[in-house]
């Protein structure tokens, strides 16, 4: 179901802040809102925040609120 490919042809356990932001259609900064609120959990790679794809499915899966899962 993953849209964003790398380039290398391994499947991707994290998205960056943008890639998320094309996946959800939405923009970096609605990204960091849902961050904040709870809504994804993240991890950081040096400065990096990375969004592992469990978050992601869940959050969509959950039909956009993991609160209301």
């Amino acid at each position: 179901m993953h849209i964003i490919k790398p380039t290398s042809g391994v499947n991707s356990l994290a998205y960056s802040t943008t890639q998320v932001s094309i996946l959800l259609n939405v923009s970096r900064s609605m990204v960091f809102k849902l961050i904040r609120q709870g809504e994804l959990k993240t991890f950081k790679v040096g400065t990096r925040t990375l969004i592992p794809v469990s978050e992601i499915d869940e959050f969509i899966k959950s039909g956009g609120s993991k609160q209301n899962a």
